[in-house]
């Protein structure tokens, strides 16, 4: 497969969603220019970009990472011994690394339209707010939805034990409103007039919170983190049917998210 073949496929598939302004698909290592003839042999998907992840795509003869997250060159004064090593093993190699862009997560199969579709949620429209420049969409629903059986299918989707809600509305939600990113007052004033009756985001400010209280609404605080890793999963196995004559590898995050509690003295 060439590199072009990848490339256009990905920004095609990333510029159908037309709210997010950044679309392109970005290579941060590897050829910027006249890349038509480049081949890629084995694709390795994760969500971040390590040294370890690096090891593995040389182990595997991968010369192309995809990831959402790169090498952190914009929050380093200078090139630190890490970030070295990883560069100068990717020259080496001879390995790519591309990234995904923010539209991915309001895509068809990405992250919010797959958990959109394991609660059974319809689209509905999407918000945008001006000032925060965040993007939410708000999904509907055919029938009523416990709020309990709605947490029980978030942890199984998401693998995790534990999950934080504030439960204001007894006993359906049929309108939901998802975001990947905290969200602002004005946001959740919004999103009631919306007629939104449940958020899902990762965190809420204080002063959120109050408002989300004051206008009844209830929330679910799900880690984007746990969202991306089973949405990756299944876009290596998304792009593994439209390249049938390559392979693409899944390397899950060494990132693992724990809930610590304090012992109780007896």
């Amino acid at each position: 497969m060439l590199l072009k073949n990848i490339i256009d496929y990905l920004e095609n598939f990333l510029h159908k969603y037309e709210h997010c302004p950044t679309k392109k698909f970005v290579l941060q290592v590897g050829p910027q220019y006249n890349y038509s003839e480049k081949i890629v042999k084995k694709v390795l998907i994760t969500q971040y970009i390590t040294l370890q992840n690096i090891v593995y795509a040389k182990k595997l003869k991968c010369n192309l990472i995809i990831c959402k997250f790169g090498l952190p060159f914009d929050i380093v004064a200078q090139i630190d011994e890490t970030l070295q090593k990883s560069l100068y093993l990717l020259q080496q190699c001879h390995i790519m690394v591309g990234i995904l862009p923010t539209s991915w997560y309001y895509v068809t199969d990405g992250p919010i339209d797959y958990l959109a579709k394991m609660l059974n949620l319809h689209f509905d429209k999407i918000f945008s707010d001006p000032y925060s420049n965040h993007v939410g969409t708000v999904y509907s629903r055919d029938a009523s939805l416990e709020f309990e059986p709605l947490l029980s299918t978030l942890q199984r989707v998401l693998n995790i034990e534990i999950i934080h809600a504030v439960s204001k509305t007894n006993p359906s939600h049929k309108v939901f409103y998802i975001n990947p990113a905290s969200i602002s007052p004005n946001e959740v004033k919004n999103a009631k007039f919306l007629g939104c009756d449940c958020i899902i985001c990762p965190e809420l400010s204080s002063a959120s919170l109050s408002v989300l209280n004051f206008y009844d609404i209830s929330y679910v605080q799900i880690s984007f983190h746990s969202l991306m890793e089973a949405s990756l999963n299944r876009f290596c196995s998304i792009l593994a049917m439209e390249f049938p004559r390559n392979e693409f590898e899944f390397y899950p995050s060494e990132t693992k998210l724990q809930s610590f509690y304090r012992k109780q003295n007896h």
